[in-house]
């Protein structure tokens, strides 16, 4: 089901990631964010959670029937990741300045921009223009038929304080606070289901 090599593991340990994490957060209902063609190829970038409760942004592609993880971060690590040639790296500017996706020599050089500050905050511009848009991020067919659990819609009143609280730290993250919240809760109750 997956498509690993020496090169995107080598990607994702550089983020002190294995390929068993990065797999656990594919087959976790991770979240879909954003999907963009790379040189005639999609790339899926999704959020998802290991069963250790680490939250990483993983960005696919599919392959021959096949998810090929391209590389995969933590979300809240990185930030001051440089990236050379010229890649802008303030995220203060993506509202002043619309950050464009370079052009690659290789997928290992794709992988570098995806975890720079640069790709970082080019992925946080795309997500918050496709919510503005009511758009629903792409879904690779394969990562979804890793989840096909159904889920069920509730509602659940929260402290105006913690909804607040809630919308702030998914804008840091460049994600929606349902999202996020979404993403708290499985993380409180995988981890009370571990204390027995």
């Amino acid at each position: 089901m997956f498509e690993w090599d020496r090169n995107n593991l080598r990607k994702i340990r550089a983020h002190q990631i294995d390929q068993e994490e990065a797999e656990q957060a594919l087959r976790r209902d991770p979240v879909p964010i954003y999907e963009q063609e790379v040189e005639g190829e999609p790339r899926f970038v999704y959020y998802g959670e290991t069963e250790r409760g680490r939250l990483l942004a993983l960005i696919v592609t599919e392959r021959a029937g096949k998810i090929r993880v391209v590389t995969a971060y933590d979300l809240d690590a990185g930030k001051d990741v440089s990236m050379p040639g010229g890649v802008q790296r303030e995220s203060e500017a993506m509202g002043k300045k619309r950050l464009q996706m370079p052009k690659f020599k290789s997928e290992s050089a794709e992988a570098d921009w995806w975890a720079s500050s640069g790709g970082r905050a080019y992925l946080k511009q795309k997500s918050a223009e496709s919510r503005s848009k009511g758009g629903k991020a792409g879904e690779s067919s394969l990562v979804a038929s890793l989840n096909e659990r159904p889920s069920t819609q509730i509602a659940i009143r929260l402290p105006g304080a913690d909804l607040a609280q809630a919308r702030q730290i998914a804008q840091r993250k460049g994600i929606g606070y349902q999202t996020l919240l979404k993403m708290l809760v499985h993380e409180g109750l995988a981890r009370e289901a571990r204390r027995g």
